[in-house]
C-alpha cells in the first residue's frame, strides 16, 4: 500500500518547528559556547527517552507523568503521527502470536494509551499540540532577547 509523503512531511515538519525552538529558546538564554551542548541534551531528553514507545506506554499510563510527558515530549506526538496513520492506512496482519503481532500490538497500545488525544484522534491532536509547543519556545526565546539582553538593544 503507497502512503503519500505529505502524511510523512506533515509530522516531520512539525518535529523540525518544535524541536528548533529548543535552539532558539537556549540560545536566547545561555552562553552561546553552552548553547549546542544544552540543546543536545535537551532534545535527546525530550524526544529520544520520553517519546520512546518503550517508554511510552509506562508515562501515559500514570496520570501526572501523562501530563509532564506530553507538555515536554516532542515525539510523544510526532510518533503516533506518523506509525498509527501508517497502521490505519496499511492495516498490517501478522500470523497470530508472531513477534511482528507482538510488537504492534505493543507499539499500538504504547500510543493509544493515555486521555489527551480521545477527542480529536492523534493526527490533530499532534498537530495542534505540536504547533502550540514551537510556538510557545518561540515566546521564551522572544523573552530571553528582550530581559537577557537589554544592554544590547538599540
Amino acid at each position: 500500500v503507497n502512503v503519500g509523503f505529505f502524511w510523512y512531511l506533515v509530522p516531520n515538519a512539525l518535529v523540525a518547528w518544535a524541536a528548533s525552538g529548543w535552539g532558539l529558546a537556549v540560545s536566547a538564554w545561555v552562553p552561546a559556547a553552552h548553547g549546542p551542548f544544552i540543546v543536545s541534551l535537551i532534545v535527546f531528553v525530550v524526544c529520544g527517552l520520553l517519546g520512546n514507545p518503550m517508554n511510552l506506554a509506562q508515562f501515559l499510563s500514570i496520570p501526572a507523568l501523562e501530563v509532564g510527558v506530553s507538555l515536554i515530549s516532542i515525539t510523544r506526538w510526532s510518533i503516533p503521527m506518523s506509525f498509527l496513520m501508517q497502521v490505519d492506512l496499511t492495516d498490517p496482519k501478522y500470523p497470530e502470536g508472531s513477534a511482528e503481532d507482538t510488537s504492534l500490538g505493543y507499539y499500538e497500545y504504547a500510543l493509544k494509551t493515555g486521555t489527551w488525544e480521545d477527542k480529536y484522534g492523534y493526527w490533530w491532536t499532534g498537530i495542534v499540540a505540536l504547533l502550540i509547543y514551537g510556538y510557545l519556545l518561540r515566546v521564551i526565546t522572544y523573552l530571553g532577547l528582550v530581559f537577557r539582553n537589554r544592554d544590547k538593544q538599540v
